[in-house]
């Protein structure tokens, strides 16, 4: 039974790697595609709002997801709707290759990894600053300013929002995850309570 538990994990821990390289190879392959520091930025941006879009409007998110809709299919809708939002025609060709592959589901992804790779260039280290609610520019400043002075890099942060965490703040960067979040703090408690008996 443990065997058979344990070569699912692999399984799985397996597919979740391949699905890490893949985006980090599609990543790349825009960066390559686009050439210099100025078109890679607009690139980068253009996929943001596809992001964007993915996360405001749930019909464009099931349209990506979605799996039975034949890639042929994916690219027509693709080329309908960049009539309203005009991506450049590089930026749509990558989005009708991830079609054709079955991959526009990664979009996200890939565009996260592309603007980690768009860091590590710039010697930038992008930070997830997860709070309830928004920080304010001055918090968000002084965190920054913080954090750059310690790992000695410039940082970008994304203020992510998360109502579980019920308050204080989890900041992730590179492989470093501080977790101050009262959601943690009361499953610690918790721990400790069935630990005392």
């Amino acid at each position: 039974m443990l065997k058979k538990s344990f070569n699912k994990d692999l399984k799985l821990t397996k597919k979740i790697l391949n699905f890490s390289e893949i985006c980090v190879r599609y990543a790349k392959a825009l960066i390559s595609l686009h050439g210099d520091d100025k078109n890679i930025k607009k690139a980068s941006e253009e996929l943001g709002s596809i992001v964007e879009l993915k996360n405001t409007c749930k019909d464009f998110e099931n349209f990506l997801a979605n799996p039975i809709l034949a890639p042929e299919k994916k690219i027509i809708i693709l080329k309908k709707i960049n009539k309203k939002i005009k991506l450049s025609i590089s930026t749509l060709n990558f989005l009708c290759v991830l079609s054709k592959h079955n991959r526009l589901f990664a979009v996200e992804r890939i565009h996260h990894v592309l603007k980690d790779l768009i860091g590590k260039k710039n010697n930038e280290s992008r930070l997830e600053l997860i709070t309830v609610t928004k920080v304010d520019n001055k918090l968000e400043k002084k965190i920054g300013d913080k954090i750059s002075e310690l790992v000695n890099k410039k940082i970008k942060i994304d203020n992510i929002i998360d109502e579980n965490i019920i308050g204080g703040m989890i900041i992730k960067i590179d492989s470093l995850m501080i977790d101050c979040s009262i959601s943690s703090k009361l499953s610690e408690l918790g721990n400790l309570e069935k630990g005392s008996y």
